[in-house]
């Protein structure tokens, strides 16, 4: 019965990663656009760092800096 419980957490756990990848990958992309954000693209900015912040404790540390290093730079650079 243990076994099903680590699985299950396990499962999880690598689902949560694969969701902060996606939101990173999305503020990556906004971030290194050629041309000044719109306000389209800082409100999606806006719901890809809410989203985000709370799987951040199960994010590797490259993970973490990057976001942290998005939700600084505010989307503008």
């Amino acid at each position: 019965m243990k076994i099903k419980y680590a699985i299950a957490a396990s499962l999880l756990l690598s689902l949560s990663a694969f969701a902060q990848k996606d939101e990173l990958k999305g503020l990556k992309k906004i971030v290194d656009k050629d041309t000044p954000p719109t306000k389209e693209d800082m409100t999606k900015f806006k719901e890809l760092i809410a989203a985000a912040e709370p799987k951040m404790s199960a994010a590797t540390p490259e993970q973490q800096s990057d976001f942290y290093y998005y939700r600084a730079s505010g989307g503008v650079m």
